[in-house]
């Protein structure tokens, strides 16, 4: 990671792994910590960065779905993105600001993620402020899910 750039996980644990397509490589694997009590879990990792007020983002990043909590596959199932920022507006915090084109369902192999993201000229820079990569519950078990995230790119549209 470039210095100053911080990754964490909620919902999930964060680790470093070998690429399963290649294992000269290193991938985050965000796996699902909760056995979700009868609600709906999701897994981020979250980002950390702040944003320029007014300017257009180019997003890119690969996934690949691992298991749900219990280690079982999932279908239909999605993983998307987001960023999460406040503005000057009153009891403003943006979240899931992706078009939903992004979001991704089950796959076995890596799943190629580009959007394009515009930050309003109100934005606010605030502790909380992440791009984050965010795994939804599994519709048929109701239990949070488990994923890899590699090549993570969020550059100025210019």
């Amino acid at each position: 990671l470039p210095e100053g750039i911080t990754v964490q996980a909620a919902g999930a644990n964060l680790s470093i792994v070998a690429d399963p397509t290649d294992p000269t490589q290193k991938v985050f694997k965000v796996e699902c910590n909760n056995p979700s009590d009868g609600k709906n879990v999701y897994t981020y990792l979250n980002v950390g960065m702040q944003f320029s007020a007014g300017e257009t983002y180019v997003v890119t990043y690969k996934i690949m779905p691992l298991t749900d909590y219990a280690g079982n596959s999932f279908k239909d199932t999605i993983i998307g993105g987001n960023f999460r920022y406040g503005t000057t507006a009153a009891n403003s915090f943006k979240d899931h600001t992706f078009d939903m084109a992004s979001n991704k369902s089950t796959s076995s192999e890596w799943i190629e993620i580009t959007v394009t993201v515009g930050v309003p000229t109100n934005y606010s820079a605030g502790g909380a402020d992440c791009f984050q990569i965010w795994g939804k519950f599994s519709p048929e078990s109701g239990l949070g899910i488990s994923y890899l995230v590699k090549d993570i790119s969020v550059t100025l549209k210019y």
